[in-house]
This record gives C-alpha cells, sequence and structure tokens, in this order.
C-alpha cells in the first residue's frame, strides 16, 4: 500500500541503533578505571627470643633457620640487622601494635615504688587504651582480626589482644610449643568468614625458655641435655656462679656450650613451627584469592654468655636487640634498609610500606633489681638506651647513681667490647640523650597494676 512504513527498514534502523548504543556502552565502560584490588590479607609473625646471628639465614654455620630461608627466596626481602625496639616481649610488642617507642605507649618495667630492692621487680605497665593499635586499625578497615601466641605476656591483662575479635592466648610456657601450635592455627582460622579479609597476628615462642634438650639423631647438633636458667635464689647454681664470674673455666666451656646448643635446637624448633604455619597458609588457599603481605620479625634476643650474662630483658648489646625482619608484599617488594627499627613491622604490616622517614634505629631497657641485688650489684641493674646510625652504635647507661656512655663500631667490634673516644659533638649524641632522659623519667613514674605485675611474677618475670 502506498505510504505504508517499511518494517524490513525498521528493523534494520532498529539493529543499527542497538549495534551503535552497545558499542557506545562498551567504550564508556572502558573509560572507567578498573576496580581496586581486593584487600590482601595480612600475616604478621613474632619469632620469640630470636637473635639475628644464630639464624642460618643470616650467615650461622648451623642450619637452624631453613624454612625463613625458603620462605626469603620466593620473594620475600629481609635484613638480620634490625633493632628490636625494646629488651622483653611486653615492650617490644606493644610497639610492634602500636608503632610507638616504649616510652611513648608506657608499657614496660618500671623501678619505681619498690621499698626493698631484694624484692620483686616486676613492676610493669600494661598497654593502656590511650594510642589505637595495629588491630583496631584493621578492623576499621572491615578485617576480621585473629591472634594466635605461645607467649603467655602477649594477653588481654597486658593489654595486647585490643582490637582482635578472637584469638588465643598459651596460660603456660610450653604448652603452644612444636606441632600443638599448628593444631590451635587450624582452629582458629576455621572461625574465619572466606569472603572478609584478614590481619592474623601470630607469635612463635620455641625459642624461649623453657628450652628442651637436644635429642640424638640430628646431624648438626650433637645430643644435650635440657638447661634450665634456674636457682637464682640459690647462689651456689650454674647461673648465680656464671653470672657472678665464681665458675672456673673448666666447668664453664662445657656450661655455656650446653647453653648454645639448647638455644640453637630451640631457635631451629621455631623455624619448624613457622615451616608448618606457611605451608598451611598455602594449601588451605589463605593466600590464594587475595594474596599475602607477610612481616616477620622477633621481639628481641638472648645472651649466651656474652659480657657474662644470661637471659634477656636488660640489655640493649646485640645480642639481645639485633633481631631479622623479614617482608613479602603482594606485588613487588622493595629491600628494606639495613639497619633499621624493628619498630617499622607495625607500618609494613599495616601500610604495606615504609614510612617516607626513618628514624635512627633505638632500643630501650630497663634494670631487674631483685636480680640486681641477688648478683651483688654485677648485673642487671642499669637503664639502658642505644641509638645507631650505620655501623656506630651510641649506648647510655644509668644505675641510678652514675651513667656511661659508650660509642662502638658494630661492624669492625661485633663484641661491643672496645668503645671508640666519643666526640662531645658527636651526630648521635642529642638523639641518645633526648631518649635517655625519657627512658629515666619514665621508669620513676609509680603508677602500675598489680594484676599485671602479678601475672608476670607467675610467669617467672619476677625470679
Amino acid at each position: 500500500m502506498s505510504g505504508s512504513p517499511s518494517y524490513k527498514w525498521l528493523r534494520f534502523d532498529l539493529a543499527a541503533i542497538l549495534l551503535v548504543a552497545g558499542t557506545l556502552g562498551t567504550w564508556i565502560y572502558s573509560q572507567k578505571p578498573p576496580p581496586p584490588p581486593p584487600e590482601p590479607n595480612v600475616v604478621f609473625i613474632v619469632l620469640d627470643t630470636v637473635r639475628s646471628d644464630h639464624l642460618s639465614l643470616c650467615g650461622y654455620d648451623r642450619p637452624t633457620s631453613p624454612n625463613l630461608s625458603a620462605f626469603v627466596q620466593t620473594g620475600g626481602e629481609y635484613t638480620c640487622d634490625a633493632q628490636a625496639p625494646a629488651t622483653w616481649t611486653l615492650p617490644s610488642h606493644a610497639s610492634f601494635f602500636t608503632g610507638v617507642h616504649p616510652t611513648e605507649h608506657g608499657a614496660h618495667s618500671i623501678t619505681s615504688g619498690i621499698e626493698d630492692w631484694s624484692g620483686t621487680s616486676a613492676r610493669s605497665r600494661k598497654l593502656d587504651g590511650t594510642l589505637p593499635t595495629i588491630g583496631e586499625a584493621f578492623q576499621e578497615r572491615g578485617y576480621q582480626t585473629r591472634l594466635l601466641s605461645s607467649n603467655p605476656v602477649v594477653s588481654a591483662k597486658l593489654g595486647l589482644r585490643r582490637g582482635f575479635g578472637k584469638g588465643r592466648t598459651s596460660k603456660e610456657w610450653g604448652r603452644l610449643f612444636g606441632d600443638q601450635y599448628l593444631v590451635a592455627l587450624k582452629k582458629l582460622m576455621e572461625t574465619l568468614k572466606p569472603k572478609k579479609p584478614t590481619f592474623l597476628f601470630l607469635n612463635i615462642a620455641d625459642a624461649h625458655r623453657p628450652w628442651q634438650a637436644v635429642p640424638n639423631g640430628l646431624d648438626w647438633i650433637p645430643e644435650t641435655v635440657h638447661t634450665e636458667h634456674s636457682g637464682k635464689s640459690n647462689s651456689n647454681s650454674e647461673w648465680r656462679r656464671f653470672i657472678e664470674g665464681r665458675m672456673d673455666e673448666a666447668e664453664e666451656g662445657p656450661y655455656l656450650e650446653r647453653v648454645i646448643n639448647n638455644y640453637d635446637y630451640a631457635v631451629w624448633r621455631a623455624d619448624q613451627v613457622l615451616g608448618q604455619v606457611l605451608q598451611h597458609l598455602d594449601e588451605s588457599g589463605f593466600c590464594a584469592d587475595r594474596g599475602c603481605r607477610i612481616v616477620i620479625t622477633s621481639d628481641h634476643g638472648e645472651m649466651l654468655g656474652e659480657h657474662q650474662l644470661l637471659d634477656h630483658g636488660h640489655y640493649v648489646w646485640q645480642n639481645n636487640v639485633a633481631v631479622p625482619l623479614i617482608y613479602k608484599n603482594v606485588g613487588p617488594t622493595e629491600p628494606l634498609p639495613s639497619p633499621i627499627d624493628a619498630i617499622y613491622a607495625h607500618h609494613l604490616a599495616k601500610d604495606g610500606q615504609l614510612p617516607d622517614e626513618l628514624e635512627r634505629p633505638r632500643s630501650e631497657g630497663w634494670p631487674h633489681m631483685r636480680r640486681c641485688k641477688r648478683t651483688q650489684d654485677i648485673a642487671f641493674c642499669d637503664t639502658s638506651v642505644s641509638i645507631r646510625s650505620g655501623n656506630e652504635k651510641l649506648i647510655w647507661t644509668s644505675n641510678g647513681e652514675s651513667t656511661q656512655e659508650w660509642l662502638v663500631d658494630v661492624q669492625s667490634d661485633p663484641d661491643e667490647e672496645q668503645p671508640i673516644p666519643l666526640p662531645s659533638e658527636h651526630a648521635l649524641r642529642e638523639d641518645l640523650l633526648q631518649a635517655a632522659s625519657a627512658v629515666a623519667a619514665d621508669a620513676s613514674d609509680d603508677e602500675v597494676d598489680d594484676d599485671v605485675s602479678a601475672q608476670l611474677e607467675a610467669l617467672g618475670y619476677a625470679d
């Protein structure tokens, strides 16, 4: 019929319109930025009481850390010259969680309020609610947070569980050592929601006393009986006689060999637990979809006879504060500077990068007055601070009556026994004295929590 519409052409026009619209839509969509990658899962691991120079990763001649070495080979960056922010568990963990030094967060030992200096010195403050923790920061980002610690100090009573939705802390030493740790980790990870990002904090404390006897059958270390630093109240104990310099040379050599064997075996056991953890994270698919950002460090080392000392917690010698720092990001991982303050493990875990400006590495330590008096004022009596710049390390100590300053080169003098003359205008001195002033002032604050002191005493920190 004349004047009637052509349905054939109408269909053609409609198809053309749809084709143009589809092409335009595709172009518009292609101009939008791609969706951001999913937030990665984050794993922050503290290998408790592990000093750098007893790790095969760091050149030690015993194969104490095969799993750490294997992890680095998968793309991790590391340094063996990180400086722990403090000399024992509570202040270092509080620094890892808050990103500030002990004198700023206040969770550490103090010396005031002790009328009987032969009595307990387990007077400490917990981490209070003044500063936000890394767990709280991740919760604000929508993360689910979990904590597992085989060190009993990493507890709610000491303020170190704030910001963690679920978790488990061992109530006594040795309970979550070895294979028990992986069992507990698997149970904890069963509580995770798979679609939410996760922040997982793990403390592996197998290198912390009580150490175990070294069994027969390892080709790199001899069978060795159990050694425990006990009997501190007994003037005839091995510990007391060694610290006070009363152990004869014929006994001292075998004694220290036994101590070192027990410690090296304990470090190896901690590395074995780490290997189980990393394997489970891989095999469970925990890192498959989102990827994992992983940070590994230690809270302090251990004195193994150097400077006539045993134990940890009261000295800023390298044996007690030089720790590893290992980092692996989801994407390319930037190298770590060396030396570096281990406190920056906080930033690597939380932000995936270091701050633009890094402070000089600093460590802070407080005395143990009961041990000081038991050892006839020979050891454990000083408040101390150290600060690093390159290989130079400046140490300040005070026993309340006099102060000393030591300048050493940790590369040419790794035993820190040959002080270098200290110029009055040395670049480190102003920073050191400022830190020392803060440490000395903070140690005189007698605001302590009796529950905190009671728990530390129950765990052996007051012996």
